[in-house]
């Protein structure tokens, strides 16, 4: 071999050395830090960390986690990949202004999204507190939602996607707690254990296209709306299943809406161990709607009279 293609050859050499490292320095971290006293500027170190969560999530590797290393307002974000947000210890608080949503979620279609330890408040005029349209998993934990014009939780995918909820409280959100709502081609699998929704409009909602289970949790308070609801509107299938739960001071001007509820041909309600208890209306059916009690319900005590299952099935 000549001494021309030796010097080629490496130059070849030396180029692809230095692509791969650069490439290296600027891949982004799998861990980044933000902190009420950072900036937002350079990679989001633990000893230089960002003040906001959207300029953190552009310095993140999808599939990372974002952790919040001391209390602060962390800002609005629209999560577009796989993330983790952990602000559990930190009172990491997320505070949405007048007609914004407080998280915006539109991700990819196997993305897993973590939300633990927020405060999440829209001040009587944020929109709505979180907002799911597109991802594989969200998963929420040790939250509190509040205050927002619209819904504490908007879980509306447009595939199929799943949601799990664990110890979050839904506060005075005017109109709803927390509200699954596939859209037209979504389909949804959610889970609710350890929630509790008081003083919302409604509580919680699953419609057309969900698969639900509520375990451990308390609805209390909605000023208008349903408490534990499946609707099917529009004619697909609604199963929710309520177990070791309380629904009890909810109230309806109308009697239109109940504790409990099932409505539509295609909506299920099963009840286990369940207290329905000083409600405008306790167990409340429309258009077809069934609810099924495993015949260890306690139902006493609502203003309305009382509307009893549709069917009482015995345990085995």
């Amino acid at each position: 071999m000549n001494n021309r293609n030796l010097r080629f050859q490496g130059l070849v050499s030396f180029v692809a050395l230095q692509f791969f490292v650069s490439s290296a320095a600027y891949a982004l971290p799998t861990q980044t830090w933000v902190s009420g006293f950072g900036s937002d500027s350079g990679a989001c170190s633990f000893i230089a960390p960002c003040k906001t969560l959207a300029f953190a999530l552009t310095q993140t590797a999808a599939g990372g986690e974002i952790s919040i290393d001391s209390p602060g307002e962390l800002g609005v974000v629209t999560i577009n990949k796989g993330i983790t947000i952990n602000a559990v210890g930190a009172l990491g608080s997320i505070v949405a202004p007048s007609g914004v949503n407080a998280i915006t979620i539109a991700a990819g279609a196997s993305d897993v999204v973590i939300l633990r330890g927020l405060t999440i408040d829209g001040a009587d005029v944020g929109t709505n507190g979180i907002v799911f349209t597109t991802g594989g998993k969200l998963y929420v934990e040790n939250c509190m939602i509040s205050r927002f014009t619209g819904i504490g939780l908007s879980f509306t995918p447009s595939a199929a996607s799943a949601l799990f909820v664990n110890n979050v409280s839904f506060k005075n959100n005017a109109y709803g707690g927390a509200v699954v709502t596939p859209g037209a081609s979504g389909s949804a699998t959610a889970s609710f254990n350890n929630t509790k929704a008081e003083g919302n409009f409604r509580g919680i909602v699953v419609t057309d296209g969900t698969t639900a289970i509520i375990r451990n949790s308390i609805v209390t308070g909605t000023t208008t709306g349903a408490g534990f609801a499946a609707n099917s509107n529009g004619g697909r299938n609604v199963t929710l299943t309520i177990e070791s739960s309380v629904a009890s001071g909810n109230t309806s001007t109308t009697g239109a809406n109940g504790a409990i509820q099932a409505v539509g041909a295609n909506a299920v309600v099963r009840m286990s161990n369940v207290t329905v208890t000083s409600n405008t209306q306790g167990l409340f059916l429309s258009a077809g709607g069934s609810i099924i009690s495993f015949g260890n319900n306690r139902i006493s005590g609502n203003i309305n009279s009382e509307v009893l299952p549709t069917q009482t099935v015995v345990q085995n």
